[in-house]
This record gives structure tokens, sequence and C-alpha cells, in this order.
């Protein structure tokens, strides 16, 4: 097969001091499956992808590559880049380095038991790649100690060691936690203490909500009729990213004005209200684009389109828009949620509209509604 007019740079870089190769080219979605085969990770600093600097990693990008794209590794000397020299990143710490090994073949071996595991318990892709990722991490971290060793105190040091050591967010030591007790829990049938794993709470930060006003800036800054109507359904039905990205045609219920989600968070399904507004822009962009397998596909046809690519969507919309707040595309649907609650929706039909298995979720919702606020009168006025 002769190889295309894709571009692919590999080059060794260091990020919080381990050694990865950075794999940078323009976006492709043969090349987004192949790396994450690999458990790849996207490093926005670097607008690259980025995975373990290891021969085996090396030789797998070089076989599977070659066929459709040209591979630059001039790059690939003895020197080391730092992410700097592909993108702007924050600085490698010494103190910090820690070069990993490689996984033990036992341990691999189980991880990949583990693999079919989550699979067959129907756990979300997503959430696979991640568990998996994190015991990588963690096996090889302790790769000088047989799997059947690994005790409470190994766990406890590498919360000690690398967690925190690298500032990792609270919501990554968490996973860390909740992917080892299910792993020692199902794979090795052993019982992790979890009174003595340092499983932190989850912090109470309160979502970011864009106005109405901003909603509407937004939405006019994106030109793009595909673009604008997949951030439409975001807010206008509030969904999840990925409820969108694998929403198909026949989803949506124009005789009843419903929209149908399949198969979210928890493996619900759940409908949500269709405006006459929404189903008039759905039906301009439907003569246009013609999709087949998704509502919203990417370049192939039957694809669905990518996650990061409408993450850049919203993030070029909100510059061109001139509003100075950062949003991501979740924030679009804590916005549904807060003007609904505004609006005088009741909290019970919005938990059920968002798909929360728990009210306290939705009720966060009340914290930034400015609703109330706005009645208040500062005690500083009857001074």
């Amino acid at each position: 097969m002769e190889t295309g007019n894709l571009i692919v740079t590999l080059c060794p870089v260091v990020i919080d001091g381990q050694n990865m190769i950075a794999v940078k080219c323009k976006f492709d979605e043969r090349l987004n499956k192949i790396v994450k085969q690999r458990q790849a990770k996207f490093h926005y600093p670097s607008k690259a992808w980025v995975l373990v600097n290891s021969n085996e990693n090396l030789l797998f990008l070089l076989t599977e590559l070659k066929d459709f794209a040209q591979i630059d590794t001039t790059s690939f000397t003895n020197k080391l880049y730092k992410p700097q020299e592909f993108g702007k990143a924050k600085k490698v710490n010494p103190r910090q380095k820690v070069n990993l090994p490689p996984l033990p073949e036992e341990t691999a071996g189980k991880i990949l038991k583990f693999k079919y595991y989550l699979r067959s318990k129907r756990y979300s892709e997503n959430t696979i790649e991640a568990y998996l990722g994190v015991l990588g991490t963690f096996f090889r971290f302790n790769s000088d100690k047989p799997i059947n060793k690994i005790k409470n105190d190994d766990v406890i040091r590498f919360n000690e060691e690398y967690i925190l050591k690298r500032k990792l967010s609270i919501s990554v030591q968490r996973q860390y936690i909740n992917a080892l007790k299910l792993f020692f829990r199902q794979v090795q049938e052993k019982e992790l203490n979890p009174d003595r794993l340092i499983s932190p709470k989850k912090d109470k930060k309160l979502p970011v909500v864009f106005s109405k006003e901003e909603i509407k800036k937004i939405l006019d800054a994106t030109r793009n009729i595909k673009h604008k109507t997949a951030l439409i359904m975001i807010y206008s039905c509030g969904l999840r990213r990925n409820e969108l990205l694998k929403m198909r045609p026949a989803d949506i219920d124009s005789a009843r004005n419903v929209v149908w989600i399949r198969e979210g968070k928890g493996r619900k399904d759940r409908q949500v209200p269709l405006s006459a507004n929404v189903l008039k822009q759905l039906r301009e962009y439907y003569k246009s684009y013609k999709p087949k397998e998704f509502l919203f596909e990417g370049e192939q046809e039957g694809q669905p389109y990518s996650e990061r690519s409408l993450s850049q969507v919203l993030k070029k919309s909100i510059k061109h828009s001139g509003i100075r707040k950062e949003g991501s595309l979740h924030v679009l649907r804590h916005s549904y949620a807060t003007h609904l609650l505004e609006g005088g929706t009741d909290l019970r039909i919005i938990q059920v509209l968002l798909g929360h298995r728990s009210s306290k979720t939705t009720e966060i919702y009340t914290h930034v509604s400015n609703q109330q606020l706005k009645n208040i009168v500062s005690p500083f006025d009857s001074l």
C-alpha cells in the first residue's frame, strides 16, 4: 500500500519526569485509533499524542503507520526533548523524574484478563482505557514486586511518591484507587483494605455556567452548520459529549418532539423534549450533510465525529465570540440545567432530564442559579 500525504512526526519527550514518545500530525482518525491501542493520551500543551518511550512502542508505531503515512523520526537521537520544544508545557522537575520499567509478562496478562472482565460487565470504553492506563503505571512503579505480594502499603507508597509528588488531581487519585480495588477483587481475588487506602473526598467546586446571552454569542460565532447544530443539541437537550456523538438519526423522534438518549451514563435510556426551533435546525443540517450511521459523523462516513474535534469547535467559538470565560462542552450541559431551574422547572424534572441517579447531584445547580441571588439585598446597600 502506498503512503499518503499524512506526515507523522515522532519525537522523544520528557513529561512529568517520564520518557515518552510524542506523535504529532494533523487530525487523522486512523492514527487516533492506532495510538489508543498503546494507551496513548493526548497532551494538549504539546498538541500531540504521547505514549511511553519504549522500543516496543516505537516498533509498533513504525509498523502500523508505514502503510498510510510518511514518518519523520529525525528527532530520535540520544537527546531527550522537553515538551516545550513541541509546545508549551510545564517544566520538568528533575526531583520527580522516574523511569518506569516495562510491565512484567505475568502482570500484563492479568491486566488483559481485567480488560476482558470490564468489557463483559459493559463498562464504557473510556472507563476501560482509563483503568488499564492507571493500572499499567501502578504496576510498572512496583515492578520489583510480584503482583501477588502487593499490599496496602505499596498503594500508600505509590500515592506519596508518584501521585502527590506530581500534584495529580484528586479525581485522578480516586481513579487509581477505584481501579486497584476492582482489579484486586476481581482478578487477584484479594481484598485491599479500603479503610487504609487514601481515597480523598471530591472537590466541591461549583460548575461554570454560561448566561443565555453568552450562549447566543457562542452560537452566533459558530458559522459551520454542522458544528452549530452539534452545540445547539448539547445545550438544548443537556447532553453529555459522548451521548451526542453516539446518537443516530433515528433517535430524533420528530412525531413526538422528543430526543432519545440511548445508553447514557449508567447504561440508562432517557428522553428529553425537542423544541420546534431545534428540529428546524436539525432538518437544515440534515439536508446539507445527510448523515447515515451517526447523527454527527466524522470525515469517514459511518464513523462518529471526534470528541477532540468537537471540543476544539467550542473553544474556537468562545474565542471568536469575545467571551473571556473558559468553558468546555460540559459547561453547555451545566448551563442547560441552570437555565431550566431559573425558568421555574422543578428540580426533580431536571434530574430526570439530565439522567442523574441521585437528586444530590442535581442540587448543585441551586448554588449557581442567580434567580434567588439577585433578590438578595447586600447589607452594604442599607448603610
